[in-house]
């Protein structure tokens, strides 16, 4: 046989075309492949873009809240009594240090939790007694503090 016969011959023709299949489906199965695996690298790249920005205004509000409670601390030690606004400013601070539940460590939230409920008892409770209320309020303000000013959240 010679090479042109062997070229047009159903069986050669065949042997292509199987060949093409094989490989348009294996470029196929490729293409999907590289499809899902890019489709799964932007979904982790917007996760970590969400976490990164929502740490940095964590660490933005860390700094905000630190001042306003410092302030917010040595006005009652100076006045020795709470007013409703200063306890209303307690009450969102830990609310939105609750909402940084991936920056904040597990056990701090628990402990942020826990002095949030204070605060609200607190400002129910005002009008009992302002002196003592004073004394509360410093602590809760110094157990926040004591949390957002820990190294781990410098990081």
């Amino acid at each position: 046989m010679q090479f042109k016969e062997i070229i047009n011959s159903p069986f050669f023709g065949n042997i292509v075309g199987l060949i093409s299949l094989v490989v348009g489906i294996v470029s196929l199965i490729w293409t999907i492949f590289t499809y899902r695996m890019t489709k799964k690298i932007e979904n982790k790249l917007r996760e970590s873009q969400a976490k990164a920005i929502n740490t940095l205004r964590f660490k933005e509000y860390r700094a905000e809240a630190r001042k306003t409670l410092t302030i917010r601390r040595e006005a009652v030690k100076k006045a020795d009594e709470i007013s409703e606004n200063i306890c209303t400013d307690l009450i969102l601070i830990c609310c939105k240090l609750l909402g940084y539940k991936h920056d904040i460590l597990p056990e701090d939230l628990i402990e942020i939790e826990e002095l949030y409920k204070r605060a609200k008892r607190l400002l129910q409770e005002k009008e009992a007694t302002r002196q003592q209320g004073a004394i509360e309020f410093i602590e809760i303000t110094s157990g926040i503090l004591t949390i957002l000013e820990k190294g781990e959240y410098d990081l």
